[in-house]
């Protein structure tokens, strides 16, 4: 990666290069950047996606963001949660900015023509951070509560035989779908047939989480209501009760409280949440808005370097 990016910067001049993840892409950028003369120096973007902030830590790793941050003229957190920790590892909080990746809510993630065909609950990746284990275990609470609601899992990874054994065993298999690895082109037509889409993020034993978690944005543009866990990423996207429903982290009661209420007890609640979901996320994540949100940072890069041209 170093090789080929000295190779493109000695052949060509860029005003900004922007690199995806601090490590390692944002440190090879920001050390290649160093080594050009400081006239044909690229102003050095790094966005900060959430795992390579929340999983990588440690004094070796604290070092390294350091050095990172040392190199490249503007850290991007895509949430305020992101944010926060780099200015907890000692970042300079005037040197990020906060600038969310997007969602084509305005042509791709919108909602379907008959609403009333919905009728699923989905989830995507099975990894330990996507906390599917707490849908299922919220599922049989239902149950035995005398709510039976029909579950669909997107989504392949190295948790789903465990997962599919928690299924089994809490008797709920039958109630369960597991659909596997789902291609990009199909999501939009599984978020348009779910009437809920759940997600019960959590912080893994690695310290990983998700930085943003565009997947609820991409649902709301769906019109789907959207449940999902009250971590730092969750709140930057989702307003309790106004936008979305949020309930405590691993815990499946609260969550089997959350959808009983939205399917059983109020049903209204999903369609007024539904149509200010996708308001917010339009406001919020819509890829018009961040390519703006993106070009000012540039722009504002390019003046404090006094150049002109942006």
């Amino acid at each position: 990666m170093t090789y080929c990016l000295l190779k493109l910067i000695a052949r060509s001049r860029f005003d900004i290069l922007h690199a995806h993840w601090w490590f390692p892409c944002g440190l090879i950028a920001g050390l290649v950047a160093r080594c050009r003369p400081k006239s044909r120096r690229p102003r050095v973007v790094v966005t900060c996606h959430g795992g390579d902030v929340f999983a990588l830590h440690g004094l070796i790793f604290d070092f390294l963001l350091k050095l990172t941050s040392c190199t490249v003229d503007r850290l991007i957190a895509v949430s305020a949660s992101v944010k926060r920790n780099l200015v907890d590892r000692a970042i300079a909080a005037d040197h990020i900015s906060i600038a969310p990746m997007g969602v084509d809510i305005e042509n791709l993630f919108v909602p379907p023509e008959d609403n009333r065909s919905r009728k699923a609950s989905f989830r995507r990746p099975l990894v330990e951070k996507k906390g599917v284990d707490t849908l299922l275990r919220a599922t049989a609470i239902l149950r035995d509560r005398g709510v039976v609601q029909q579950v669909t899992i997107a989504g392949d990874g190295p948790l789903r035989a465990h997962l599919e054994d928690l299924a089994s065993e809490l008797g709920i298999r039958e109630q369960v779908r597991f659909l596997g690895s789902v291609p990009n082109t199909k999501t939009v037509a599984i978020y348009q047939s779910a009437s809920l889409a759940v997600f019960p993020f959590r912080r893994a034993r690695s310290g990983d989480q998700d930085g943003l978690g565009l997947v609820m944005p991409e649902a709301m543009g769906c019109e789907c209501c959207v449940i999902a866990s009250n971590l730092e990423n969750t709140r930057d996207v989702i307003l309790d009760g106004e936008t979305g429903m949020t309930f405590e982290a691993d815990d499946p009661v609260a969550l089997a409280d959350v959808l009983r209420t939205v399917v059983h007890d109020f049903p209204h609640i999903p369609d007024l949440l539904r149509k200010a979901g996708r308001q917010h996320a339009s406001q919020l994540l819509d890829w018009r808005n961040v390519v703006n949100n993106h070009m000012r940072i540039y722009s504002d890069l390019c003046i404090e370097n006094g150049e002109s041209h942006g």
